[in-house]
């Protein structure tokens, strides 16, 4: 999620009270996406932990898949390719197929028909590395809620359905590299609904 803007932008969209959005802009009001990376990364542990002490769950899901990244350009029209060539296919052979996409991760379906992506890793000297280009070069003192994650479900989501042909939701962050200081990957766990 690099955009200060867009994630501002998505608390009006979902009508989150200006209660809660004061609290999480609260000495960040003049940050914006030209401002310096860590002001940004400092903002968005704020507004997560704000939001988590604030928002249930649905809501946060909501409000981080909306920020997503890549849900345009040519990531949506390489998804789009995707579904169109393999859509004969069986969902479990798409899925061994989206394994070999680039920077898509790889997927199971789980006994009980949930679908569980192992999203891409970074392996840094001191264990896994967040995607996000808001915290992949950052080093954290403390561990980022895991809700923050849903944004980067957001954007494996979009992805997924589009490749899959299904709709998805997303159920929960399994493991973070954020929330786990880097001991864990990133896994992120979807119901298929449709």
């Amino acid at each position: 999620m690099p955009s200060v803007e867009k994630f501002r932008a998505s608390l009006k969209h979902f009508r989150i009270p200006e209660e809660i959005i004061g609290r999480i802009d609260e000495g960040f009001e003049k940050l914006n996406d030209r401002s310096p990376k860590p002001q940004r990364a400092a903002y968005f542990t704020h507004a997560v932990a704000t939001m988590d002490e604030t928002l249930d769950f649905a809501v946060q899901r909501d409000v981080m898949d909306w920020n997503g990244c890549c849900k345009s350009g040519a990531r949506d029209k390489a998804s789009r390719a995707f579904a169109a060539k393999y859509a004969a296919l069986p969902l479990a052979q798409r899925l061994e197929k989206i394994g070999e996409v680039p920077y898509m991760g790889t997927a199971t379906l789980d006994d009980d028909g949930t679908l569980v992506v192992h999203a891409v890793s970074f392996v840094g000297e001191n264990g896994f590395r967040c995607a996000c280009p808001t915290y992949h070069q950052t080093t954290l003192d403390t561990p980022l809620p895991a809700h923050y994650c849903l944004c980067c479900a957001g954007h494996f989501r979009y992805h997924y359905q589009l490749m899959l042909g299904v709709s998805l939701q997303t159920l929960e962050v399994v493991s973070s590299p954020l929330a786990s200081m880097g001991r864990e990957p990133c896994v992120l766990r979807f119901g298929i609904t449709g």
